[in-house]
């Protein structure tokens, strides 16, 4: 099923990660939702690309749920998942699969040149979404690492 990029993309995306990630790794999905709440927070910024960060947010630990983990790289796992089963919106899908340090992680495991061929990382211009420093933001350890960073690093 596609989504249009309006709040529906958050509604199905928080009943996906409840269905998938919250019955089988509650304290993952409490983590997810609390990515996803300062996602939110950012929409002063964003605009309309605040729906995508934060449905982005909210599956970005998708893959480590068990029955999905084939790779065991849960950013791949979770971006094939939504892309193959869902036919999530595309720009959604290359968030999830594409967090912070995710290249270098994937080439220690030996699947970075799969990861970006599949999933090939959004530019700035291509989503609105600004640096991780944004002035007068604080940072917070338990929810400041995953779906700005990558897309910082692309010119």
């Amino acid at each position: 099923m596609s989504h249009t990029m309006d709040s529906s993309m958050v509604g199905w995306a928080t009943r996906l990660g409840e269905r998938e990630l919250g019955t089988v790794l509650p304290r993952r999905w409490a983590h997810s939702q609390g990515v996803a709440a300062r996602a939110a927070g950012l929409g002063y910024l964003l605009g309309k690309d605040t729906v995508l960060l934060e449905a982005a947010a909210t599956l970005h630990d998708f893959g480590y749920t068990p029955r999905l983990a084939v790779t065991g790289f849960h950013p791949l796992d979770g971006a094939r998942f939504l892309r193959d089963e869902h036919g999530a919106d595309e720009r959604l899908v290359r968030l999830v699969a594409n967090r912070s340090f995710v290249l270098l992680e994937a080439e220690e495991r030996g699947l970075r040149k799969t990861l970006e061929a599949e999933f090939p990382l959004l530019s700035p211009r291509h989503t609105g979404v600004p640096p991780r420093t944004a002035p007068g933001r604080q940072r917070n350890a338990d929810t400041d690492h995953d779906i700005t960073q990558p897309l910082m690093a692309v010119p």
